[in-house]
C-alpha cells in the first residue's frame, strides 16, 4: 500500500475496481481501529465488518496475501461463526488448537522435498563455513521437516503437548536469533510473526 511503490499492483481478479491510495489507507485504519475495539465490545457484526474490511484490502493487492495473513484470518473465524457465551470457550480454544497444529504439520510437509534440503538448508549451512562432511549435514535438512510435524501432532495431544510447547519454542528463538543482526541480519519481516507464533503456542 506504499503511494510510491516501484511497481504496480497485483490484482488476484482482473474486475476488481482499484481503489486510490487514500481509500486504501481508510480501510486498514478502519480494520485496525476495529479490531482493536472488538477485543473489547465482543460484537459479530464488529467482527463481519473487520473480516470484510480485511477482504477488500486483500482484493487490492495479491503480495498481501502473506502466510501470517491467512493464519490470523482463520484465528479470527472462530470468533465469528461462534457466540462468546462460556459453553463456547472449548469449541473456540479448541479451533485454534487445530488451526496453530496445522501449520507447523503443513510447514513440515511442504518442507519434505530436495528443493529445501539442497537449496534453503544448504544456504544456512553455508552460512556457518559447514563444508566438511557436508553430505552428512544435508541429511539433517530432511530431519527438520519431521521436527516440526512432530511438533504439530504433538500440540494436538495431552501426553506430548509439553514437549511440543518446548520444541515450538525453541525452534522460534533458533530462527530468532539465526535472523537477527548478531548473526544473518537478514528478512526481519518474519521477526514479529515468529514472535507471535510463541505466544499463540503458549
Amino acid at each position: 500500500m506504499v503511494e510510491n511503490r516501484l511497481f504496480p499492483l497485483i490484482k488476484p481478479l482482473d474486475d476488481i475496481t482499484t481503489l486510490g491510495y487514500s481509500s486504501q489507507l481508510i480501510l486498514m485504519l478502519i480494520f485496525i481501529s476495529l479490531s482493536i475495539i472488538w477485543i473489547f465490545f465482543e460484537n459479530r457484526w464488529i467482527g463481519f465488518i473487520v473480516l470484510g474490511t480485511l477482504i477488500v484490502v486483500l482484493l487490492q493487492d495479491q503480495l498481501r496475501w502473506q502466510p501470517w495473513v491467512y493464519l490470523y484470518f482463520l484465528m479470527l473465524l472462530p470468533y465469528l461463526l461462534l457466540n462468546h457465551r462460556e459453553e463456547n470457550h472449548r469449541s473456540i480454544l479448541g479451533s485454534l488448537k487445530f488451526i496453530i497444529s496445522g501449520v507447523y504439520i503443513w510447514s513440515g510437509i511442504q518442507k519434505l522435498n530436495s528443493n529445501f534440503v539442497y537449496s534453503t538448508f544448504v544456504k544456512l549451512l553455508a552460512h556457518f563455513d559447514l563444508k566438511d562432511g557436508l553430505e552428512n549435514w544435508i541429511n539433517i535438512g530432511y530431519i527438520l521437516p519431521l521436527i516440526e510435524i512432530f511438533i504439530g501432532l504433538a500440540l494436538l495431544t495431552s501426553k506430548f503437548r509439553i514437549i511440543g510447547i518446548f520444541c515450538a519454542i525453541s525452534m522460534h528463538v533458533i530462527i530468532l536469533v539465526y535472523l537477527s543482526p548478531f548473526v544473518l541480519n537478514h528478512n526481519s519481516v518474519v521477526y514479529p510473526w515468529n514472535v507471535a507464533m510463541i505466544i499463540f503456542v503458549l
